[in-house]
């Protein structure tokens, strides 16, 4: 045990890892609920998705500008803005819809 526990750590061969999102496949986007709260400077994100296992998504970005909102959820989704665009609709602090 000492020597096992004493001998200095260098292994040979690196690991390789890769996420497990790059070998999932694409989940389908329904639709991107987005609440703006300018006085927290936060945008609050929910997405709810077509997939049996993983339903709805909650994202809080740290920026308040449309143009930034976007920006972050097109990155977080790995989805073009144009679709982020299409998916996107808005909703007021107390909860009522607005596109």
């Amino acid at each position: 045990m000492d020597r096992i526990l004493s001998r200095s750590h260098q292994p040979t061969n690196p690991l390789k890892v890769e996420t497990l999102s790059a070998k999932q496949p694409r989940t389908v986007v329904l639709s991107i609920t987005v609440q703006i709260k300018k006085h927290q400077g936060v945008s609050r994100v929910r997405v709810k998705t077509a997939s049996k296992a993983l339903k709805e998504l909650e994202f809080e970005f740290p920026v308040t500008e449309l143009n930034q909102v976007e920006a972050a959820i097109s990155k977080e989704l790995r989805l073009p803005i144009d679709d982020v665009r299409k998916l996107m609709r808005f909703e007021t602090e107390n909860g009522s819809g607005m596109k």
